[in-house]
C-alpha cells in the first residue's frame, strides 16, 4: 500500500496499478520542468484533486529521439534534477517509461490500453498541443478521447504557456542558451538556468557532460555550489568554451582564491546569472 505523502519513482508501468490503483498523471517529456511542465501538472493535479485520486507524471528515462532518430537535444536537467523538479512541483510520483521498443513501438490503441490504463491505473491523461504516442507518434488527445469507450480513460490537452508572447517550450529555451541569452532562458523555465559538473581538481575548470545544454561560449555571472539545490553558492565569473567531442568546460575566471564549500574532483552546481 502506498504511504501518503511519500514520492514515489516506477521505473516502468508495472506496479504502478498495484499500488496506486486509479490515477490522474500528466504526460510529458518533462526536459527542463519549464512553466509549460509545471501548468500540464498544476492542471492534472486539480484535476486529481476533484476525482481523489493521486496524481503524478509520465515521462521518459532518455529523450524519445534516442529511440526514434538515434541522437537526443542537449538536456536541460539531468534525470536526478528532473526528478526533484517535478516532485517539488507537487507530483506524487513519477513514472519513468523506457526508451525502446516496447513503449514507442506499440500502437496508439495497445500502448493507450495496456500501458495506460491496465498497467498504470490511468483514468485522466493532460498533455500538451505537442503531444504523441504510440509507433509512428501515430496517436494524440482526440485518439485518447475517441477510445474512451475501449479504454476508459480520457485526455485534456493543455494550450501552450506563453511568456511575454513567446511559447515556451524546451527547444526555445535552448535557443535562447545557444545564442548566451541566459536571462530569457530563465524567464521561460521559471527558475535561473544551471548545469551540473565536475571541478577538475585544482585547475579552477568545470567539466560539462556532453549531453547537457550549455549557453553560448563567452563571460557570464553565475553561482557556483555543491550539487544539492538550495546550499549557498559562491558568486563568480566564468567563461564556457567548447572542449572537444561536443563537451564543454567552464573556467573560473573570479574569484582566484577558490571556491568556498566546492571540493575539487567532486560534483558542483553552476548557475547563471546573466553575461559577465
Amino acid at each position: 500500500m502506498a504511504v501518503p505523502g511519500e514520492f514515489r519513482v516506477f521505473r516502468g508501468p508495472d506496479g504502478v496499478a498495484e499500488l496506486l490503483g486509479a490515477t490522474v498523471v500528466a504526460f510529458g517529456k518533462f526536459d527542463g520542468v519549464h512553466r509549460g511542465h509545471r501548468a500540464l501538472l498544476d492542471r492534472a493535479l486539480g484535476s486529481g484533486r476533484r476525482m481523489g485520486l493521486p496524481t503524478g507524471a509520465v515521462t521518459f528515462v532518455r529523450h524519445p529521439h534516442a529511440y526514434l532518430r538515434g541522437e537526443t537535444p542537449p538536456a536541460l536537467t539531468g534525470l536526478a534534477d528532473r526528478l526533484r523538479l517535478l516532485r517539488d512541483a507537487g507530483a506524487a510520483f513519477v513514472v519513468l517509461l523506457p526508451t525502446d521498443a516496447t513503449v514507442l513501438g506499440l500502437a496508439a490503441e495497445d500502448f493507450a490500453r495496456d500501458v495506460l490504463r491496465d498497467r498504470m491505473g490511468v483514468r485522466l491523461v493532460v498533455v500538451g498541443g505537442n503531444f504523441r504516442f504510440g509507433r509512428g507518434g501515430a496517436g494524440d488527445v482526440v485518439t485518447l478521447r475517441r477510445l474512451v469507450s475501449v479504454t476508459g480513460l480520457d485526455g485534456v490537452e493543455l494550450g501552450m504557456v506563453t511568456v511575454g508572447g513567446e511559447a515556451v517550450s524546451a527547444s526555445r529555451i535552448r535557443e535562447h542558451l545557444a545564442r548566451g541569452d541566459v536571462g530569457r532562458a530563465a524567464e521561460l523555465l521559471g527558475r535561473p538556468y544551471d548545469v551540473t559538473g565536475r571541478l577538475d581538481g585544482e585547475a579552477a575548470l568545470i567539466r560539462i557532460a556532453p549531453s547537457s545544454a550549455v549557453p553560448a561560449p563567452g563571460s557570464y555571472r553565475v553561482s557556483i555550489g555543491p550539487l544539492r539545490p538550495g546550499d549557498h553558492g559562491t558568486a563568480a565569473v566564468v567563461a564556457v568554451r567548447p572542449s572537444g567531442e561536443g563537451a564543454h568546460s567552464i573556467t573560473v575566471e573570479r574569484p582566484r582564491n577558490g571556491l568556498p564549500g566546492v571540493v575539487p574532483g567532486r560534483g558542483v552546481r553552476v548557475t547563471f546569472g546573466g553575461a559577465a
